[in-house]
């Protein structure tokens, strides 16, 4: 439930395979916070007075993005994408596929403030190319294409 609170002990003698400190029972999380650690300071497991306990609190998923608007345009050797900057994007998933019901495949990943791109990835004369944008979150969760855009080189 979101803004739940649980505590639990740790036991430090529980590690799973990668070496991570493990905790009873299953956790899906956004963010958690550790107390016992002053505040500033990195958490030392191996320095720290028992009992050390972990707070975990659900955090809200943060809004998913609108769609951008996409537009493309044939270039000297590239096709030109550009699109509308979305407010809440941490950043966008550029992907291109050979048709408009086709399974489209990621091509290139842009930061929040980047709004074109020049697809230059082995484009063969005479053929139709497709793309849509679609912006993420913070939590890296996609937002809906507005619309695809289609060049043929």
């Amino acid at each position: 439930m979101p803004g739940q609170r649980q505590t639990f002990p740790v036991d430090w003698d529980q590690r799973d395979q990668q070496g991570n400190y493990v905790a009873p029972g299953q956790y899906s999380l956004v963010a958690w916070l550790i107390s016992g650690a002053a505040a500033g300071q990195p958490f030392q497991p191996e320095t720290a007075a028992p009992p050390v306990t972990f707070t975990i609190q659900d955090m809200p998923v943060p809004a998913i993005p609108a769609a951008p608007s996409l537009t493309a345009a044939k270039g000297n050797g590239a096709n030109l994408l550009s699109w509308t900057a979305v407010s809440g994007a941490a950043g966008y998933h550029v992907a291109r596929g050979p048709g408009s019901d086709s399974l489209f495949l990621p091509l290139f990943t842009a930061s929040a403030d980047q709004t074109s791109f020049s697809d230059t990835d082995e484009l063969l004369p005479g053929t139709k190319y497709f793309y849509t944008v679609r912006a993420f979150n913070i939590a890296g969760i996609d937002g809906p294409a507005f619309n695809e855009a289609i060049v043929q080189t």
